[in-house]
């Protein structure tokens, strides 16, 4: 296997690795929390007994919640490389394997949250994946295709606390990013991967708890006693990536560097669950 190879596949194993010990953290983490939460966290000496009131986890969220917590979500968004350059000699730009039409990216992300007095911070890990579909009569591309894998690491801040419920939360979100670039022409197929850069994204979180206690109001009370399953919402969203400092620049003839996936800023839907 190629050098360059051998360290694809070492990254991509650290960050399988990450993703699984912090699923497994995140799982241990908020099923002690709750615990904790209905039936304390001390353990009498011998001899002795301690009497405690637990948690009420029928009441608020700003009362039930502990400082530790998991976040789970799965979103999706458009995104378009503006100053995408064909891996393939005289291949054009990205206009001419896409037709200009945007690439649908479904992702996941998991979590860790730490909540305080007002609100919460969060690192999250990502993975997102999608590919080109050209439409229209652009007959010159209709063998041209163009597949992402990206992956991410972020922070998040979100005002979850400044009500008692959570019904309408504002965050801030940035970190790193990477792709895997695959691009078919005809038959022929050419992969590359680019340099990390920054992305940013804001966006609203819309709890959907009300509705379930709207129907049911035993439905989340038994939702947090099995699972410690806190919230959940759909997410809206404005996600835009920079270009990496090694990226080829489209404004430089016979640039070279990196493939560069700059894009212009895109909206985003998802459902975000909080443990």
């Amino acid at each position: 296997m190629p050098l360059s190879g051998k360290f694809t596949y070492y990254l991509k194993m650290k960050f399988f690795n990450l993703i699984t010990t912090a699923f497994i953290l995140i799982s241990f983490e908020t099923r002690a929390d709750i615990f904790s939460q209905t039936f304390g966290d001390d353990t009498p000496d011998r001899g002795q007994v301690i009497v405690e009131r637990p948690v009420d986890i029928t009441g608020s969220y700003k009362e039930r919640r502990g400082t530790h917590g998991g976040l789970f979500s799965i979103n999706y968004e458009k995104y378009n490389p503006l100053d995408y350059a064909s891996q393939f000699l005289n291949g054009g730009y990205i206009e001419n394997i896409t037709s200009s039409t945007q690439i649908d990216l479904v992702s996941g992300e998991l979590g860790y949250k730490n909540n305080f007095k007002l609100g919460s911070a969060a690192i999250l890990l990502g993975y997102a994946r999608g590919s080109s579909s050209p439409s229209g009569d652009a007959s010159m591309n209709k063998d041209r295709k163009l597949t992402l894998a990206r992956t991410s690491l972020s922070a998040n801040f979100a005002l979850d606390a400044i009500f008692d419920e959570p019904y309408l939360v504002p965050y801030v979100q940035g970190g790193i990013y990477h792709f895997n670039v695959t691009e078919k022409k005809a038959a022929d197929t050419l992969s590359a991967t680019s340099d990390y850069a920054f992305n940013y994204r804001f966006g609203v979180l819309f709890q959907l708890n009300w509705i379930e206690t709207a129907i049911d109001s035993s439905t989340q009370t038994d939702g947090l006693r099995s699972s410690g399953l806190q919230n959940t919402y759909i997410d809206i969203y404005y996600v835009d990536h920079l270009a990496a400092s090694g990226a080829t620049d489209p404004a430089v003839a016979n640039s070279n560097g990196t493939v560069n996936m700059r894009s212009a800023g895109e909206l985003g839907v998802g459902l975000k669950i909080e443990f």
